[in-house]
């Protein structure tokens, strides 16, 4: 059996320390993410792990956004293509929103 520091090496990844938000019930939790996922993978394993609806009010695909608000002051949407490690730092609180699309419903 090994322990931890016998396990590491030189380029292990650390999971980034984080908090997420779930938008509806706006329960925070600390979590850790791999920071060689992208946005899009993300925030696709989050909606799923959180068990937010996947189908809107229209009985459509419902698709989210992630936004990162820093412990800095700085909130953004981020994009989907960017590495977590690009995007989010530790203690960075993150939240998947629905997307919104100008036009889109009544």
């Amino acid at each position: 059996m090994q322990t931890q520091e016998q396990s590491r090496t030189p380029d292990a990844i650390e999971p980034i320390p984080a908090l997420l938000r779930h938008f509806v019930t706006q329960q925070v939790t600390d979590v850790e993410l791999p920071p060689d996922w992208t946005v899009d993978f993300a925030t696709r394993e989050i909606v799923r792990a959180i068990d937010l609806p996947e189908r809107n009010a229209e009985n459509v695909a419902q698709e989210y956004e992630l936004f990162v608000k820093g412990e800095d002051g700085r909130a953004e949407r981020l994009r989907p293509t960017a590495l977590l490690r690009d995007s989010i730092r530790p203690g960075d609180e993150i939240e998947p929103l629905p997307e919104v699309v100008p036009g889109r419903g009544r």
